[in-house]
């Protein structure tokens, strides 16, 4: 006859064995925890703040140094210098300069000697009057004797028929910086170097106390 106690006492061991093992299973079962994903930062790049284009300024006329006065026998740099760049009415060997405000006259031509480019020697001056009333002859001799060299010396005046009249100076400098091939009358016969003439046209025939423009030449061209 089986002993009650141990068949009792197999059965809470084999249970208890049971459920030690299904603990075990049980603990195995689960799933393991995934770790948590690292959280990524992204990085913006910054952009460069673009700088603001700074416009490039126009180039103008750079007066040249020790260029020397703008005169008679002074050079195109000197001219330049004085009153800027040529305008769109000039050609080879004839700048012009000083355009009139509402006007298409330029108030001054100038002629070179055909060497030297814009160091070339100036051998006549124009000036022209931009009003419509032109210029009495004291305010004309005012506006062409800037173009005089310094030491210009008055000689005489003479009268060139009822257009115009002729004042003819002596100047040493001129004397000293052209040949004597420079200076001649208005037959082309050789003068005293170092002369040279200013010719006021008159406004009109009829009207001899008004001055349009004047022309400074080299020798006493215009006096015919």
């Amino acid at each position: 006859m089986i002993d009650m106690k141990i068949v009792i006492s197999m059965l809470l061991v084999l249970s208890i064995a049971t459920v030690l093992l299904l603990s075990a299973c049980g603990e195995s079962g689960q799933s393991v925890s995934s770790p948590t994903a690292a959280t990524t930062t992204q990085i913006v790049p910054t952009s460069k703040p673009n700088p603001t284009p700074t416009s490039t300024p126009t180039p103008t006329a750079t007066a040249v140094k020790n260029a020397g006065p703008a005169v008679l026998g002074g050079t195109v740099d000197a001219f330049i210098a004085k009153f800027g760049p040529p305008n769109d009415h000039s050609s080879a060997g004839l700048p012009h300069f000083n355009r009139c405000g509402n006007s298409n006259i330029d108030q001054l031509i100038l002629l070179q000697d055909s060497y030297g480019g814009t160091s070339a020697h100036i051998i006549a001056v124009t000036v022209q009057a931009c009003t419509s009333t032109s210029w009495t002859m004291s305010l004309a001799t005012a506006m062409c004797s800037s173009f005089y060299p310094a030491d210009a010396v008055y000689k005489r005046t003479v009268q060139v028929g009822d257009t115009s009249i002729d004042k003819i100076y002596f100047s040493a400098t001129l004397a000293h910086k052209f040949t004597p091939d420079n200076f001649t009358d208005a037959n082309s016969n050789p003068v005293q170097p170092g002369l040279f003439d200013v010719n006021y046209l008159y406004a009109s025939n009829t009207d001899t106390s008004h001055i349009d423009s004047c022309d400074i030449d080299l020798g006493t061209q215009q006096t015919q």
